[in-house]
């Protein structure tokens, strides 16, 4: 059972998928959706795990959305698509989740909650430098003219006393 997408909304996404349309009369697809939830659910955190704190709670619209999308190439992929010259129906959507969690990923597109509300983002993802104030001594191109910053040399000879 996934934390974003669950077995109980496989039949709204692959609809007749299941036997009897429903995880209760169909224990191995449910089974093979558990699996390929937990994967996808993966997956969609490995991609957002270095902007966003996880697990998400609440769980962005978004985010359970591309879960069960990126689930639904899986299940799709395992079970009835074997032949190479078939193709998934979801390969597309799979393809959208992919660019959208990059999107995210990088910060191109902020991530909602239902509200419209934007889901905080790590503040530990800034690194600082102790120099940031001063001009930089690698940024130059030639070796030869790194230097440093005489202000930064003054205040770390004053502030040693």
């Amino acid at each position: 059972m996934g934390i974003y997408a669950t077995t109980t909304s496989v039949p709204y996404i692959l609809v007749n998928f299941l036997k009897g349309n429903s995880i209760d009369t169909d224990s191995f697809g449910a089974t093979l959706c558990s699996h390929h939830i937990s994967n996808a659910e993966a997956f969609v955190n490995s991609h957002l795990a270095n902007r966003y704190s996880m697990p998400f709670s609440p769980v962005p619209p978004d985010v359970r959305r591309m879960s069960e999308q990126v689930a639904a190439y899986h299940i799709i992929k395992s079970s009835i698509y074997q032949d190479p010259k078939s193709k998934n129906p979801y390969l597309e959507e799979f393809k959208n989740v992919f660019e959208q969690l990059k999107m995210y990923s990088s910060g191109k597109l902020p991530l909602t909650y239902t509200d419209g509300s934007l889901v905080p983002t790590l503040s530990n993802n800034t690194i600082f430098s102790s120099t940031e104030n001063y001009a930089p001594i690698f940024a130059l191109d030639d070796p030869e003219s790194w230097e440093r910053d005489i202000d930064e040399v003054d205040n770390t000879e004053s502030s040693r006393g």
